[in-house]
């Protein structure tokens, strides 16, 4: 299916900028009646910051993991090569995991920094955390997503939250695949 790219960067605008289509088209898996003609894509939200780097308002990432489980993330604003090269700093970050075992996880936050390259992001600020299946809700400053490993960690204070008990620790680790959730340090368990 091809791609539409439509209006008109303020980087190519106002700047100067050169637009780079490195993709003409996507490969899409349909039934033939629900294939679309084209795929636009508006290019009106990108700019360029002082510094030189890319910036997008409404942001959208998605993808993948190897095993097959789908995830999004969104966010307000998002600057590549913030605060390094190859990395990402995301504004307002909204995360969504869609697992195999049918659960939604949620991850919102102030700020993240998403690492393309380890498949990993650093959600910080009021990171809140709700699964669907089973029925969690986890509370911390700062959590590292690695969608590779499925491992949720957070070296900060944390607060989860279950239909039936509250545990306040040190630091967490989440492993996906096992369901385990792991407490370094002192942690208090209230049912």
């Amino acid at each position: 299916v091809p791609i539409e790219f439509v209006g008109v960067s303020p980087a190519v605008k106002d700047l100067g900028g050169i637009l780079v289509k490195v993709m003409h088209e996507v490969e899409i898996e349909s039934l033939p009646r629900d294939l679309p003609q084209n795929i636009e894509v508006s290019i009106e939200q990108v700019s360029q910051t002082q510094d030189g780097n890319t910036k997008m308002t409404g942001a959208r990432f998605s993808g993948r993991t190897d095993d097959g489980e789908n995830f999004e993330i969104t966010a307000e604003q998002a600057v590549d090569n913030m605060p390094k090269q190859g990395l990402i700093h995301l504004l307002k970050p909204d995360g969504t995991i869609w697992t195999k075992n049918g659960s939604i996880i949620k991850i919102n936050s102030l700020e993240a920094i998403l690492d393309q390259s380890k498949e990993t992001t650093l959600f910080q600020g009021t990171v809140e955390i709700n699964q669907t299946k089973p029925k969690v809700n986890i509370n911390t400053s700062e959590l590292l997503v690695d969608l590779v490993n499925k491992i949720y960690h957070s070296n900060q204070p944390v607060i989860v939250v279950t239909e039936n008990m509250k545990i306040k620790g040190e630091d967490m680790s989440i492993n996906q695949d096992s369901g385990t959730i792991y407490f370094g340090g002192y942690a208090n368990l209230v049912i």
